[in-house]
């Protein structure tokens, strides 16, 4: 490893962050979770809907779904 390490300098920036990886939590569907939690927060930042609000449509539509 300390061979490779010096003939890919950058390969340690990776390396030194395995320290702070955690597992990936897994979703049902979650490309599609995602999106709605991400159409929600467009929403909070734009002013169309609160925080609590916004929660609530996410709730609803992940449900469904």
């Amino acid at each position: 490893m300390k061979d490779y390490l010096q003939q890919h300098p950058d390969a340690k920036v990776a390396l030194d962050q395995l320290q702070y990886a955690v597992p990936w939590f897994e979703t049902y569907k979650p490309v599609t979770v995602r999106k709605a939690i991400e159409d929600q927060v467009q929403a909070i930042l734009s002013g169309n809907k609160t925080p609590a609000d916004a929660v609530q449509t996410d709730l609803k539509s992940v449900d469904k779904r």
